[in-house]
C-alpha cells in the first residue's frame, strides 16, 4: 500500500514541469509562514522540510538554496512579528542557525537526488561500451511491443554477434579485445538512428532496436552498418566479422524473449553455415515469401573480401499455411 501510493506521488510529481514545482514550493513556504504565524509560539520550523525537499529533489540546486533563504526569511519576519521584544543578534543568531540547517538538507536531497540518478543511470548502461545493458533493453523492448499491439506500429530487431573474437582475446589480450568491443558499440551508434537502441547484452553480443523500421529500411541500414564495422576492423588489422539475425516485425511478437530468441536463432543459421552475413525474417500475416538474395562483396583494407549483406527473408503465417507451404516446398524449414 505504501509503495504504490509512493510511485503514484512521485510519478505525479516527476511529470509536473520544474517552473510548477518552483512555484508550488514557494507558494507551500508562504503558507507555512501564515500558519506559523497563527500558532504563535508553536514551532513549525520542520515543516519547511516539506518544500525544501520538493524543490531540491524534483528542480535543482541552486533553486533550493534561494528557497531554504526565503523560508528561513519568512521565519525571521515570524519572529519579529511575535516576538518584538527579542533583541536583534537574537533574531540574526536565529536566522543564521536556521538558515544553514535548511540550506544543508535542501543541498542534501539535491546531492541525493543526483546519486539516485546516477545509480539509475549505471543500472542501464552497460559499463564498458556505455551502451545499453541487458536489463533496461528488455524494458525498453517491452514498451515496443505494447506500442506496436496498440497503434499497430512495424519495428525491426537485429542481433550481432562477433566471429572470431575469441581468438582476439587468446592471442592478443583482453584488453584489446575491451578495445574492440568499444569501437563495435561506438560505430553501431554512429550509424543507426538517435531513436534506435543499442544494448550489448552478453560478452561479444550486441542487439539494436530499430522502432518503426521495415523490411526495406533495416535491411538497408544493417548493410551500411555491416560494412562500416568491417572498415573498422580492417583499419586495425583484427580479423573480426559480423553474423547478423534481422526480424522486422509487423505484427509484434508475445514477448521480448520470443523477440529475442527468433534473432538468435537467424544469426546462430549464419554463425553455422557462412559467417559475416546476415539473415532477415519477416513476420505478418499476409506477405509471400521472398527468395534469398546473393550475398554481397565487402573490400576490406587488407585486400580480403567478406561476404556480407546476404539474407533471406521468410514470412510467417499462421501454423497450418506453414505446414502446407512446408510441404510444397522441402527447403523451408
Amino acid at each position: 500500500m505504501y509503495d504504490a501510493v509512493h510511485n503514484r506521488v512521485f510519478e505525479y510529481l516527476e511529470k509536473r514541469s520544474k517552473i510548477s514545482l518552483l512555484f508550488s514550493g514557494y507558494i507551500l513556504v508562504a503558507i507555512l509562514a501564515y500558519v506559523d504565524y497563527v500558532t504563535g509560539d508553536f514551532s513549525i520550523i520542520l515543516f519547511y522540510l516539506i518544500p525544501i525537499f520538493l524543490v531540491g529533489w524534483f528542480v535543482n540546486k541552486r533553486s533550493v538554496f534561494f528557497i531554504c533563504l526565503y523560508a528561513a526569511l519568512a521565519s525571521l519576519c515570524n519572529q519579529f512579528l511575535t516576538h518584538p521584544a527579542t533583541t536583534t543578534f537574537h533574531h540574526s543568531w536565529d536566522f543564521i542557525i536556521e538558515s544553514s540547517y535548511m540550506i544543508l538538507l535542501g543541498l542534501m536531497f539535491s546531492t541525493l537526488r543526483e546519486k539516485h540518478d546516477q545509480e539509475k543511470q549505471l543500472a542501464r548502461i552497460d559499463p564498458l561500451t556505455r551502451v545499453l545493458n541487458r536489463r533496461y533493453l528488455y524494458e525498453m523492448a517491452e514498451q515496443e511491443i505494447n506500442r506496436s499491439r496498440r497503434y499497430d506500429r512495424f519495428f525491426s530487431i537485429a542481433y550481432l554477434d562477433l566471429d572470431n573474437f575469441k581468438a582476439i582475446n587468446d592471442t592478443k589480450g583482453h584488453h584489446v579485445g575491451d578495445d574492440l568491443l568499444c569501437v563495435v558499440a561506438g560505430t553501431i551508434v554512429e550509424n543507426m538512428r538517435c531513436a534506435d537502441m543499442v544494448a550489448r547484452i552478453g560478452g561479444d553480443e550486441f542487439v539494436v532496436l530499430m522502432p518503426e523500421t521495415g523490411a526495406s529500411d533495416a535491411r538497408s541500414a544493417l548493410v551500411k552498418l555491416q560494412e562500416r564495422l568491417m572498415e573498422r576492423m580492417g583499419a586495425r588489422n583484427w580479423p573480426v566479422s559480423f553474423s547478423v539475425g534481422l526480424v522486422t516485425y509487423y505484427c509484434p511478437p508475445t514477448s521480448v524473449d520470443e523477440m529475442l530468441k527468433k534473432a538468435d536463432g537467424l544469426m546462430y543459421e549464419v554463425k553455422s553455415q557462412e559467417k559475416n552475413s546476415f539473415r532477415h525474417e519477416v513476420v505478418e500475416t499476409s506477405m509471400l515469401r521472398e527468395h534469398p538474395s546473393p550475398p554481397r562483396p565487402v573490400r576490406m583494407h587488407s585486400g580480403k573480401s567478406l561476404l556480407s549483406g546476404g539474407f533471406t527473408i521468410t514470412i510467417l503465417t499462421d501454423l497450418k499455411n506453414k505446414i502446407d507451404t512446408a510441404k510444397k516446398d522441402r527447403t523451408i524449414q
